[in-house]
C-alpha cells in the first residue's frame, strides 16, 4: 500500500566533504555513468517496471525473471531482448499472460522455452494454467525422426510449508499443482516429464527433489525453495 515510486527527486549536494573525499567522488562519478546509459529507458517502460514491483503477483513475476536469469546462466541466450518481448506482450495484453521467451544453447543449440501461465485446452474442454510450462528440445539427436523434447511445469505458491498447520497445504498443492498437471497431460502433446512446485519457504530450507506420492518415475514430483540471494535449488532445477 506504500506509494513506493511517489517521491521527490534528491538533488545531490556537493559538500566541502563530498567533493574532496575520493570514495564519494568515485561513487559520483559511478552515478553519472548509470545516468548516461544508452539506451535510456522510456517513461513506458519504467511505468511498466513500476506496474510490475506493485503487482499482487510480485514472486510469480520475479521467479519467472530468475527462470530467465538461470537460462542466460547456462548460455541459453534469448531469441530477442527478454526486456522487449514483455514490454511489448504487455502492451499488447495488458498482463504478462501466456508470453513465450524462448533460449538457444551457444554450443549445442538445445533450445527452452518458458512459457508465463499458458491457457492449456483439455480434450473435455476444460482449460489449465500453470504458472510456468517450460520445454526443453534437445537438437543434437538427430537419429529420431522428429526432435525429442521435454516438458516440465512449475507452479509458484507464496506459503511457509515448513510450518506445522501447512504440512497439509503442501501435500494438496502438490496434487493440485503437480498430479493433476501429469494425469490430465497425459497423452496430449502437452504430457510431462515432471511437475513441481517453487516456494519462498527458505527459512528451514524446505525442499523434495523426489516426492513420492505413488509409484512414479523418480524426480517426478518435486518442491524447493528460493528467495533473493538464494537461489541454488533453482540452479539444481535447471540443470536437472
Amino acid at each position: 500500500e506504500e506509494r513506493v515510486f511517489d517521491v521527490p527527486a534528491e538533488q545531490v549536494e556537493e559538500t566541502h566533504l563530498f567533493i574532496h573525499d575520493p570514495r564519494y567522488n568515485e561513487v559520483f562519478e559511478s552515478y553519472e555513468r548509470i545516468l548516461d546509459l544508452a539506451p535510456r529507458i522510456t517513461f513506458e517502460k519504467q511505468r511498466f517496471i513500476e506496474k510490475m514491483v506493485k503487482s499482487p503477483h510480485l514472486f510469480e513475476v520475479w521467479t519467472l525473471l530468475q527462470l530467465y536469469s538461470e537460462c542466460l546462466r547456462l548460455r541459453f541466450l534469448p531469441e530477442e531482448s527478454i526486456s522487449d518481448r514483455l514490454f511489448r506482450h504487455f502492451e499488447e495484453q495488458k498482463e504478462l499472460c501466456q508470453v513465450t521467451i524462448r533460449f538457444n544453447h551457444v554450443v549445442t543449440k538445445d533450445s527452452i522455452h518458458i512459457t508465463y501461465e499458458p491457457d492449456i485446452k483439455l480434450h473435455d474442454g476444460n482449460s489449465r494454467r500453470p504458472d510456468y510450462f517450460i520445454t526443453f528440445i534437445n537438437r543434437r539427436d538427430t537419429n529420431k525422426s522428429r526432435i525429442p523434447f521435454m516438458n516440465h511445469t512449475l507452479d509458484a505458491k507464496y506459503k511457509p510449508y515448513s510450518e506445522p498447520r501447512f504440512d497439509k497445504v503442501l501435500r494438496h498443492d502438490l496434487l493440485r499443482s503437480c498430479q493433476r498437471y501429469l494425469n490430465d497431460f497425459s497423452g496430449m502433446k502437452f504430457e510431462l516429464a515432471s511437475a513441481a512446485l517453487v516456494h519462498n519457504d527458505t527459512k528451514a530450507d524446505t525442499h523434495n527433489w523426489n516426492v513420492r506420492l505413488g509409484e512414479e518415475m523418480p524426480y517426478t514430483y518435486s518442491h524447493f525453495n528460493i528467495s533473493p540471494g538464494r537461489t541454488n535449488h533453482l540452479n539444481s532445477y535447471m540443470k536437472r
